[in-house]
């Protein structure tokens, strides 16, 4: 539980440690992380955004929803690669990640509005 109140007081070396724990073997630990990144918002550091975007390919339905909303969370600073991986979450599987998807593709601004 303590990943979920890093929010936006996370270091850079904290960012890095959330993006690393996206891929720890408990699907809880990713999903909070996930979350914290969310928190984060656009202060998180672009190069990291690379771990939600595996994370929207997450095998936990719970993460790939959660990823999802935290790209959102980036809005338009979030990256192109951020962008297309919440495009595609748009056709995932689960319709809780589609609908987490198609709500947070909103927050993106134009460009990949325009792509979905």
């Amino acid at each position: 539980k303590a990943i979920g109140y890093l929010g936006s007081s996370a270091t850079a070396e904290a960012q890095s440690g959330l993006v690393e724990t996206l891929e720890d073997e408990d699907r809880i630990v990713r999903y909070e992380a996930a979350s914290a990144i969310g928190k984060l918002g656009s202060s998180f550091i672009a190069e990291a955004q690379l771990g939600l975007v595996k994370a929207l390919r997450d095998e936990d339905k719970d993460v790939r929803q959660e990823a999802a909303s935290a790209v959102g969370y980036l809005g338009s600073s979030a990256t192109a690669e951020a962008q297309s991986g919440l495009v595609k979450a748009l056709r995932d599987e689960d319709k809780d990640v589609r609908q987490e998807a198609a709500s947070a593709v909103g927050y993106l601004g134009s460009s990949a509005t325009a792509e979905a």
